[in-house]
């Protein structure tokens, strides 16, 4: 019974001696004595779940108390739609495993399918003892959602998160760009974009003349791109809020305001689109100069 209720340990029985001498008591009559039915359910296998990966491949490990559980945790993670690898070889399910809160309902799986939707899901560790650990990078939304199915999931109890917080899914470390470029092209375009930030007044969308330089340049490393190539104009306001302006309005109005340059300059507007995001919020005391660099317009490759 303790190797079915434990298959992970090694249970070694050569010392047990069996004697006629040894008198049952009346509790053993009926089978298993009560002292040792306790014992191996104290030593069942603690049902656990770790998920850990690279942006490409990701490992599944652990132990569920049902086969249902298992395979409906693994198919959310396979039915993601970035076509990641999971390996799930390690990821046991067995009828011993001993019971947990997270491990009851489909509020795993639930949560592992929302997990898997982001374009680079990081790692995340559940057990009956540490609860809920997750390190990944994730938007606004997606924090949001996580922590609410984990709250079902933990049942309340608290979530150790480490999430580094990005404005949209093209700002993650490893987007893959819809826009088919030659090789190589698709990191330069990202390292002058990078350096090519526009900036505003606060309070205002309209383009300063030495912000407005440097759109002149862009237009052409665009073409240079090819005809593949896709924008997104990603447009900012300061994260301490913006006197006299509603930060959504404030965020299209700039994105738009260089859109309608950069098509005036030359570029394809069909290739170009202005969407607002929200700046992360910088750690500590947000200072004036943090609200400068995020009254700012971005160009990302789609």
């Amino acid at each position: 019974l303790a190797r079915v209720s434990r298959p992970d340990l090694e249970v070694s029985g050569a010392d047990i001696r069996i004697s006629s001498h040894v008198e049952l008591g009346q509790e053993a009559q009926g089978g298993l004595p009560r002292v040792f039915a306790g014992l191996l359910e104290s030593i069942r296998l603690p049902a656990s779940l770790s998920i850990t990966g690279d942006g490409h491949r990701y490992q599944m490990k652990g132990s569920l108390p049902s086969a249902a559980l298992r395979d409906a945790v693994v198919e959310a993670a396979e039915k993601s739609g970035h076509g990641l690898e999971i390996d799930a070889s390690q990821l046991k399910a067995h009828e011993h495993v001993a019971g947990a809160p997270f491990a009851q309902g489909t509020a795993l799986a639930d949560f592992v399918r929302s997990f898997f939707n982001s374009p680079m899901p990081g790692s995340f560790q559940i057990d009956q003892r540490n609860g809920p650990q997750i390190k990944a990078y994730a938007t606004a939304e997606m924090e949001s959602e996580w922590m609410t199915l984990l709250r079902a999931v933990s049942g309340g109890a608290r979530v150790n998160a480490e999430i580094t917080r990005v404005p949209s899914i093209y700002h993650f470390p490893n987007y893959q760009p819809e826009s088919m470029l030659e090789p190589g092209v698709a990191e330069r375009l990202r390292e002058i974009f990078r350096t090519q930030i526009v900036f505003f007044d606060s309070g205002s969308s309209k383009l300063k003349p030495d912000e407005e330089a440097k759109l002149g340049p862009l237009v052409e490393v665009m073409a240079a791109a090819g005809s593949d190539l896709h924008v997104i104009i990603a447009g900012y306001a300061d994260i301490g809020g913006e006197p006299g302006t509603k930060g959504a309005a404030v965020q299209k109005a700039r994105a738009e305001a260089v859109r309608s340059k950069l098509i005036r300059l030359g570029a394809k507007a069909e290739a170009l689109e202005a969407l607002p995001f929200d700046a992360p919020r910088p750690p500590g005391l947000v200072t004036d100069d943090a609200r400068r660099l995020t009254r700012s317009v971005e160009l990302l490759i789609k």
